[in-house]
């Protein structure tokens, strides 16, 4: 039987840490990220992130993550057949991922490489400010995706890992499934700040896209354009 829905995009695993002195931190990080953003950051960059945490930081705990794997663990929650495609490490990390994600269809995730990790920064106030590894995650290429499904689907929802890669397959994919795929998309601040015209080949086939306030204003001022476009949601 087909699966109705798929959520395509990034799986993290979320490590949470606790700092209370996170304005000295983002000064010695030093890319001129401001509390409560996000970026991505490369793996060599990643070394020096653990090196400021352990500096700056407690850790607070580990969970399963990222904005595909995020929704598809609800709705499986909520009792809907739902089925994740994207990338997971050949790690102990994505054995974990893996194992925290029961009630979804995980047999279009691919177990490959180095698992992708969001480093959950909260400050005495409770802000987040995330800094994601994407690893595996921007290793995503259209052979890794089950088109057969996905073109028998309901619903696709589209998010973000944080590389150009992954943004031209999911291009791929919105031009490519059929008008009867109703399409989502939870663009996240990374995508967000590429701005509207970068986005648009993906836009342009979106039903619904699920932003912040602050990511619609990343967006840019090509989201009043008046052709019909998603409808959004924060």
């Amino acid at each position: 039987m087909p699966t109705p829905i798929f959520c395509l995009g990034a799986i993290n695993l979320d490590l949470k840490f606790q700092v209370d002195d996170l304005e000295g931190l983002l000064r010695d990080w030093g890319t001129g990220l401001s509390r409560g953003g996000e970026e991505a950051v490369s793996r060599e960059q990643e070394e020096r992130l653990m090196a400021l945490l352990a500096r700056y930081a407690r850790p607070a705990g580990r969970f399963g993550g990222g904005k595909a794997a995020n929704t598809a663990y609800a709705l499986a929650r909520l009792g809907l057949p739902v089925g994740l495609v994207g990338r997971v490490g050949q790690d102990a990390d994505g054995k974990f991922l893996r194992e925290s994600l029961a009630g979804v269809n995980l047999d279009h995730v691919v177990t490959q490489g180095e698992s992708g990790r969001a480093y959950i920064l909260t400050d005495r106030e409770g802000e987040r400010t995330i800094l994601a590894a994407p690893n595996t995650n921007d290793d995503l290429t259209e052979t890794d995706l089950p088109w057969e499904a996905m073109v028998a689907a309901t619903y696709l929802h589209l998010t973000s890992p944080a590389g150009d890669g992954p943004l031209a397959v999911q291009r791929l994919v919105a031009g490519r499934v059929p008008a009867s795929v109703r399409l989502s998309l939870d663009p996240g601040e990374i995508y967000a700040r590429k701005g509207w015209t970068a986005l648009e080949g993906l836009l342009d086939h979106v039903e619904t896209l699920l932003v912040t306030e602050t990511e619609w204003q990343h967006l840019g001022e090509r989201r009043n354009c008046t052709r019909s476009g998603p409808r959004p949601w924060w």
